[in-house]
This record gives structure tokens, C-alpha cells and sequence, in this order.
């Protein structure tokens, strides 16, 4: 009886991990168009192997132009990966120090006021973590 007892109660755990969904934050601050690139490559393999991990991307410092209307090779990617799901934010002080309108970032990005408290704030709700 105990083993029947330990192999449903595995059995739970396991279901319950394997249905867990993935969480990831990027922290992207600075301005590389490769690391931009690799970044895009990174979530598009993720999607690949995982389509329901929810994912966010979080801009400051030089990367900020990364967001904003027409002022990157990256927009349309920004676009694309919007249309799945994804989620990118802009840091308003980073918008602000570099004297750019929160108006002018791309249709569908979310502007924070903070960057590094946005991303203590997914940490704390047990979304992973990566920096680029």
C-alpha cells in the first residue's frame, strides 16, 4: 500500500512540474546589434522548443533605441515577436535620459518607470532570469 501510496504521490509531482510553465525575463542594456541578434535568435529558439513560455523583455540604458519608431534594423523583430506573445518593455528613466519621448516607442511595448525594478519584480514572481 505505502508504494502505491509513494507512486501517486510522484505521479502528482511530476505532473505537476512537467505542466509548470516557463517564465524568462531578458535584461538587454546595451545598445550591440549583436547582442540584439542573439537575443532574437535566443527567443526564437525558446518559442521553437516552447511555445507558451511566457517571456519579457526588458530595455534600458543604450538598448532603449532598440524600442523606439524607426530608430532600429530591429523593429520589425520587435513586431513579430510581439504578434507572439511576447512582451518588451522600455525603461522610462532610460527614455528619459537620453531625452526620448514615451510616445515614440513601438506600438505594443510597455514602458516601465524603473528597468532594474521591473526586473527584481519578475524575479520575486519566479520568472527566470538572463542577461544579455
Amino acid at each position: 500500500m505505502k508504494t502505491i501510496y509513494f507512486l501517486f504521490i510522484s505521479l502528482l509531482i511530476t505532473t505537476a512540474v512537467s505542466a509548470q510553465q516557463h517564465k524568462i525575463v531578458w535584461d538587454l542594456n546595451i545598445k550591440d546589434t549583436s547582442a540584439q541578434t542573439a537575443l532574437f535568435r535566443q527567443i526564437g529558439n525558446v518559442l521553437k522548443q516552447s511555445p507558451d513560455t511566457k517571456i519579457e523583455v526588458v530595455y534600458h540604458g543604450g538598448a532603449i533605441y532598440g524600442l523606439v519608431q524607426g530608430s532600429s534594423f530591429f523593429n520589425d523583430k520587435v513586431q513579430e515577436f510581439l504578434k507572439k506573445g511576447v512582451i518588451f518593455a522600455a525603461c522610462n528613466n532610460s527614455l528619459n535620459r537620453y531625452g526620448l519621448d514615451p510616445k515614440t516607442v513601438l506600438p505594443g511595448v510597455v514602458v516601465v518607470p524603473v528597468a532594474i525594478l521591473e526586473l527584481m519584480k519578475k524575479q520575486e514572481e519566479g520568472w527566470s532570469y538572463i542577461k544579455m
